[in-house]
Formats: C-alpha cells, sequence, structure tokens
C-alpha cells in the first residue's frame, strides 16, 4: 500500500505529464487551425495525427495514471470507456485529412472540415479531463 506522500507524488507526476502532453496537443491543433493551403493543411494534420496517436496511446495504457483512476472510479469507468472509443474514430479522421482522403471542393471547405475535427478533439478532451478529475476528486479524494 503505498503512503499517503506517495500517492501524492504519483498524482502530481501524473498531473505535470498530463500537463506537457496538452501542451504538445493543443499546438499541433494551434498549427493545424492556422494552415491555409491545402499542402499545409496536410501537413499539420500529418503533425497532428503523431501527436494525437501518441497521446492515446498514453493514455490507453494499462499501467498509466488515468488507468488507475478508470479502475479505482467506479461512477467514471462507463463515461472514461466512452471516451477511450472515441479515440480510434478521431485518429482515423485526422489521418484521413493528413493523406488527403477528405474529399472538399474548395480550400475553404478543408479547412472548415479541419477546424470541425479540431473541435471535436478539443471538445473529446475537455471532456475526458473533466471525468478524469471528477473521479479523481469526487471519488477518490485526490488520492488516485
Amino acid at each position: 500500500m503505498l503512503s499517503n506522500l506517495a500517492i501524492a507524488e504519483e498524482t502530481e507526476s501524473g498531473e505535470l505529464v498530463m500537463e506537457q502532453r496538452y501542451s504538445t496537443l493543443e499546438y499541433a491543433l494551434f498549427r493545424l487551425d492556422i494552415a491555409t493551403s491545402t499542402m499545409s493543411i496536410q501537413s499539420c494534420a500529418h503533425t497532428l495525427y503523431c501527436v494525437l496517436k501518441q497521446h492515446f496511446a498514453l493514455e490507453d495504457n494499462s499501467a498509466a495514471f488515468f488507468s488507475s483512476i478508470q479502475d479505482l472510479a467506479s461512477n467514471s469507468q462507463v463515461r472514461i470507456w466512452a471516451l477511450r472509443k472515441e479515440h480510434p474514430i478521431l485518429l482515423k479522421r485526422v489521418n484521413q485529412l493528413a493523406l488527403g482522403e477528405i474529399q472538399a471542393k474548395t480550400n475553404s471547405a478543408l479547412r472548415l472540415y479541419a477546424r470541425e475535427l479540431i473541435g471535436a478533439i478539443r471538445q473529446h478532451e475537455a471532456v475526458e479531463t473533466q471525468t478524469y478529475f471528477e473521479g479523481l476528486y469526487n471519488e477518490l479524494g485526490g488520492q488516485g
């Protein structure tokens, strides 16, 4: 059994890793958001795909900080599971954009698709963060 200090250190470390991952992800989303040409949209989407793939892999890892929250916070388990099911769907959409598989009649339509996708990813991340912290603080008293 971990001491309260060890639990606090593990939680703090997990939060730091999460902040770093989120910053990297947010920067990739920003770059895609400001891309204007088809080529730059595809390039930024490729970068986002790589970042998002790693981001989701860390979240889905059974030894990760968030897996312990999912295992212990019973009220959050169903929501966390549903959010994890979105990971391959979001990855597929980003990859399709990166590979030029999205059929858009104009560059503006492609940018609109990219922005809608960015919104979906940000919404997913917001709900995910809220769910994990609710599980950590409401169900586990901050000692996940």
